[in-house]
C-alpha cells in the first residue's frame, strides 16, 4: 500500500468504479434502445412505423429506458424523450407525444406517468441544488411541465368505452395494440371478454387465435364464479365457436392448475361449462379434474354433465368420484347419468347402488319440486324389466293418492323411448280414471293425452271431457274445456269452446268472466270473437281495481280490431295516464305495456302527458326508451318535443333522443335529425360515438378526432393558443390575480394564493417553491394550470426566463398532444 492510501480510500474507490461501471452498462443498455427505436434526436420514429418494437425483449425496453438512462445520468436526455413528438398520421391533425404513445399503445399508462415522475424527482433535486447554492432554479419550469403532463397524460390514458374503442379502431385513430390493451383494462372477466370479442374482427389473422384463447380465459373467470358452477354459460359457448382443436388443451391446462389452487373455478363451473367443447381425447383429463372437486352438488353437477359423452371405460373410471359424493340426490343424479354408458357387467352393481341412492331422498317438501319422483322416472327406465315394477311399487311408498300415482308414471314413459311408452300411459290412463277430484281426474288425463300419438288420443280425451263435466265449479270447467280444444279435433274444437263460453256466461265475478271470454275469443276464428270480446269489456269495466280493470282492456284491445280496439285501448290508457305523468324507474313498465299496441293518436296523448309534468328529462328518457313505438304522426310529434328538451345540461339527452328517433325515419330524413343530434352533442362534448355509427363512412374518422378531444374528463376553453402567452404573462409574479376557477381543489389554489403572498413578503426561494410545489400537488381532477399567468410569472420570477419559458412551451404541448 502506498503511503496515505487507506482501507477507507480503498472502499470509496471501488464504489467509484462500481458506479462508473453501472453507469456506463446502463448508458450501453439505453443506447441499444434508442438506436433500435430511431434515436431520440430525430424523435424515436421507428416506434410509429413499426409497433412490434414496442414489445422488443418482452417490453423491457419501454419499461426500463427512462430509469437506465437517469442511472447514467443523462437527465436531458430523459427530458428530450419525455417531449419527443410526431404527427398524428392516419390524416388525422395535431402531433402525438411519442413515449406517451408507445407506453399507451401497450397498456402500460401506469409505467409512463412513473417515468414522469421520476424525470419529475431530477428536475428537484436539481431545483433544490440551484436554491441551496443561490442560484435561480431554471429546472422549475421543469417540475410544472410534469405537473401539466402528468395530468393530461392521466386523462388521455382513460379507458374508453367498448365501442368507442371499436370504431377508433375501424378509424385508424388506434393500432389494434392498442385497442386490446384497452379492451384489458376492464376490471371483470365478462367484460374483458365481451370488449376482446368486440375487436376480434379487427385483429391480424396471425393473432386471432391468441386474442381468442385470452378471452375464453376471461369467460371461464365468469363461469369458474357461477353459483351453479357454470352449467350453462353462453359466453363461453360463443368464445368456443372462435377456437381451434389445438386450442383446448393449453386451456384445460389452465383449469386443472387453477382448480387445484382454487382461484379460477372453485365450483368447477369453467371445467362445467367446457365439457360440451372439448375435442374427446381431452375428456380423461377432463373427468380427473372433476374427480378433484368437493364431493357436492359443484362434483355432481360437472360429472353429470360429462357423462353422455364418456365412452365405456372412461365411465367405469367415472364411478369412484361419483360414490365420494355424499348427497344422495347428486349421487344419484351421477350414477344415473352415468349408467347409459357402462358395460352390462359394470352396470348391474351401480344399478343398485342407484336404486339406493334415490330410495334414501328426503321426501319432496314442495308439490312444484318433487325430487324423488324426478330420480325415479329417470331411474326405472335404465332398469330391466323384472325390476320396473317393484321400483315402481317402491317409488311410490311416499304417494299415497291415484294423482301422484299417475304421474309418476306419466313421467317415466317421458323418459322412454315412444316405442316402450304404451303400457306404462295405459296404466297412468287407468290410474287417473280413479282421482276423486274431477278436476285434478280431467288435468290429468290432458297430461298423459299429450304423451300419447295423436292417433290414440281420443279416448284419453273423451275421458277428460266427461270428467270436465263433473267440475261444479264453472271456472274450472271453463279452463279445463279450454285446454281441452287446444287437443281435439277441429270438428270437436267449435263444440268444445261453445261449452266453455257457456260456462264462462253464468260466472257472476266480473274479473273472471272478462278473463275467461278473452281467453275463449282468442282460440275462436276470427269471425265469432267479436261477442264474446265484446262482453269481456263490458264485463272488465265494471272491475272497480284499476289494474286489473287496465290488464283485462288490454287483453282485449289485442284482439279486437277497427272502433272497438281504440276504444278499450283508449279506455286503458285514461286508467295510466296519470302514473304515465310521474313514471319513474320503478313504475316503468305501464309503458312497456302500452308503447307497443297505441295507435299514433293515442301515443301522441302519452307523449303529451310526459311534456306537460315540466320534467324534460323525463320526457328525454320517454322518447329514448320508446322511439321504437313511434311512427307516423306520433314520431313526428316525439321530433318536435325532443327539439325543446334544452337548457343547461340537457343537450347531451337532446342528442341521445334525436339519434334514437333517427333509426325510425326513411333515409332521406334521418341523416338530417343525426346532423340535428350530432350538433347537440358538440355542444354537450358527449359522446360521439353513436352517432358516428349511423353517419356515411367518410364522415367516421373526422367523428372521431373530436370524439377523443371529448374523451378528456375535462377540458380547457382557454389555451395558451388562444391566448398568446407573452400576453399573459405580467411584470411580476405578486402582482398576478391567481383566477378563481383554477383547479377544483380549493386547496391548490390556496397554495397558490400563499405562494405569491410568501413571495411579496420577501420570504426565501425554498419557502415559495415548496407552497407552489404544494399547489401542483394538491390539484385534483379539475381543469389543469395551463396558461395560469401567475404559473408562468412565478417561473420566471423565481427561476428565470428559461423556467419560464419550459413553463409555458409545457402549456402548449399539452394541448397538441392530448387536446
Amino acid at each position: 500500500m502506498l503511503p496515505g492510501m487507506t482501507s477507507e480510500w480503498h472502499v470509496r474507490l471501488h464504489r467509484a468504479l462500481e458506479n462508473l461501471r453501472r453507469k456506463r452498462s446502463a448508458s450501453e443498455i439505453a443506447d441499444r434502445y434508442l438506436s433500435l427505436w430511431g434515436g431520440v434526436a430525430d424523435g424515436l420514429p421507428l416506434l410509429a412505423t413499426d409497433p412490434a418494437l414496442c414489445e422488443v425483449d418482452g417490453g423491457y425496453g419501454l419499461r426500463n429506458l427512462v430509469p437506465h438512462l437517469l442511472e447514467a445520468g443523462r437527465d436531458e436526455d430523459v427530458h428530450r424523450l419525455l417531449a419527443c413528438e410526431r404527427p398524428s398520421g392516419t390524416g388525422r391533425p395535431g402531433v402525438v407525444n411519442v413515449w406517451f404513445d408507445a407506453r399507451h399503445r401497450v397498456g402500460d399508462v401506469d409505467g409512463y406517468l412513473q417515468d414522469l415522475d421520476a424525470a419529475r424527482l431530477r428536475a428537484r433535486e436539481a431545483t433544490d441544488a440551484d436554491v441551496a447554492a443561490g442560484r435561480p432554479p431554471a429546472s422549475l419550469g421543469l417540475e410544472m411541465r410534469y405537473a401539466l403532463m402528468e395530468h393530461s397524460a392521466k386523462s388521455a390514458g382513460e379507458r374508453v368505452h367498448d365501442e368507442l374503442a371499436v370504431m377508433l379502431t375501424e378509424t385508424g385513430h388506434w393500432d389494434v395494440t392498442r385497442a386490446l390493451s384497452n379492451a384489458r383494462r376492464h376490471e371483470t372477466g365478462e367484460d374483458r371478454c365481451r370488449a376482446l370479442l368486440a375487436l376480434l374482427p379487427h385483429v391480424p389473422e396471425r393473432q386471432k387465435p391468441e386474442v381468442a384463447r385470452e378471452a375464453m380465459i376471461n369467460a371461464m373467470l365468469k363461469a369458474g364464479n357461477s353459483a351453479r358452477g357454470g352449467a350453462n354459460e353462453p359466453l363461453v359457448d360463443e368464445v368456443a365457436t372462435t377456437l381451434s382443436p389445438d386450442d383446448w388443451s393449453p386451456i384445460l391446462s389452465l383449469v386443472e392448475e387453477d382448480v387445484r389452487d382454487d382461484y379460477l373455478s372453485p365450483t368447477g363451473g369453467a371445467l362445467t361449462a367446457l365439457l360440451p367443447h372439448l375435442p374427446a381425447e381431452l375428456l380423461d383429463r377432463a373427468l380427473a379434474i372433476a374427480a378433484t372437486l368437493p364431493p357436492n352438488v359443484h362434483r355432481a353437477i360437472a360429472l353429470e354433465k360429462l357423462a353422455p359423452r364418456l365412452p365405456a371405460a372412461t365411465a367405469v373410471d367415472a364411478l369412484p368420484a361419483a360414490r365420494e359424493i355424499t348427497e344422495p340426490e347428486y349421487r344419484a343424479d351421477v350414477l344415473i347419468a352415468l349408467l347409459p354408458r357402462l358395460p352390462e357387467d359394470v352396470a348391474a352393481p351401480v344399478r343398485a347402488e342407484a336404486r339406493a341412492a334415490v330410495g334414501s331422498i328426503d321426501p319432496p317438501t314442495r308439490y312444484d319440486d318433487p325430487v324423488r319422483r324426478r330420480s325415479w322416472a329417470r331411474l326405472i327406465p335404465l332398469l330391466p324389466h323384472e325390476e320396473r315394477r317393484a321400483a315402481i311399487a317402491e317409488a311410490l311408498e311416499g304417494e299415497h293418492d291415484a294423482e301422484g300415482h299417475a304421474h309418476l308414471l306419466a313421467d317415466v314413459a317421458t323418459e322412454l323411448p315412444a316405442a316402450e311408452r304404451g303400457p306404462f300411459l295405459d296404466e297412468a290412463t287407468s290410474v287417473a280414471r280413479g282421482i276423486p277430484d274431477p278436476f285434478e281426474r280431467a288435468r290429468t288425463l290432458l297430461v298423459i293425452a299429450d304423451l300419447l300419438p295423436r292417433a290414440t288420443q281420443a279416448t284419453t280425451l273423451a275421458a277428460a271431457r266427461i270428467s270436465a263435466r263433473d267440475i261444479s265449479e264453472p271456472f274450472d270447467r271453463a279452463q279445463i274445456l279450454i285446454s281441452l280444444a287446444e287437443r281435439v279435433t277441429a270438428t270437436d274444437r267449435h263444440l268444445v269452446l261453445d261449452e266453455a263460453l257457456a260456462d264462462a256466461r253464468r260466472i257472476a265475478d266480473d274479473d273472471d268472466r272478462a278473463y275467461l271470454l278473452i281467453e275463449i275469443a282468442a282460440r275462436l276464428p276470427r269471425d265469432r270473437q267479436g261477442p264474446p270480446l265484446a262482453e269481456a269489456v263490458r264485463a272488465a269495466r265494471a272491475i272497480k281495481d284499476d289494474d286489473r280493470r287496465f290488464h283485462l282492456l288490454l287483453d282485449a284491445a289485442r284482439l279486437l280490431t277497427g272502433a272497438p280496439r281504440h276504444a278499450a285501448l283508449a279506455e286503458a290508457l285514461d286508467i295510466k295516464l296519470a302514473a304515465i305523468g310521474f313514471e319513474n324507474y320503478f313504475n316503468g313498465p305501464v309503458l312497456d305495456d302500452l308503447a307497443p299496441v297505441l295507435p299514433e293518436d293515442l301515443m301522441i296523448e302519452v307523449l303529451e302527458a310526459v311534456r306537460d309534468t315540466g320534467r324534460p328529462g323525463y320526457l328525454a328518457r320517454v322518447l329514448h326508451r320508446r322511439a321504437g313505438h313511434l311512427s307516423g304522426a306520433a314520431l313526428e310529434a316525439g321530433l318536435a318535443m325532443a327539439r325543446t328538451v334544452t337548457g343547461r345540461g340537457r343537450a347531451h339527452q337532446r342528442a341521445a333522443v334525436l339519434t334514437a328517433l333517427a333509426d325510425q325515419l326513411p333515409a332521406e330524413q334521418r341523416l338530417d335529425v343525426l346532423e340535428e343530434a350530432l350538433a347537440a352533442a358538440r355542444e354537450a362534448r358527449h359522446d360521439l360515438t353513436a352517432i358516428a355509427r349511423r353517419l356515411p363512412e367518410e364522415r367516421r374518422a373526422a367523428l372521431m378526432t373530436e370524439q377523443l378531444t371529448f374523451h378528456r374528463r375535462y377540458r380547457i376553453n382557454d389555451t395558451p393558443e388562444k391566448r398568446p402567452a407573452a400576453k399573459a404573462v405580467p411584470a411580476v409574479f405578486e402582482a398576478v390575480r391567481v383566477p378563481a376557477g383554477w383547479g377544483r381543489d380549493s386547496g391548490a389554489r390556496a397554495a397558490l394564493v400563499r405562494a405569491q403572498r410568501a413571495h411579496r413578503r420577501g420570504a426565501d426561494p425554498t419557502t415559495v417553491i415548496g407552497l407552489i410545489r404544494e399547489a401542483l400537488h394538491r390539484y385534483r381532477g379539475g381543469d389543469p394550470p395551463a396558461g395560469s399567468p401567475a404559473l408562468a410569472a412565478a417561473a420566471r420570477d423565481l427561476g428565470g426566463p428559461a423556467a419560464m419559458e419550459d413553463y409555458v412551451k409545457a402549456a402548449r404541448d399539452v394541448h397538441r398532444w392530448w387536446p
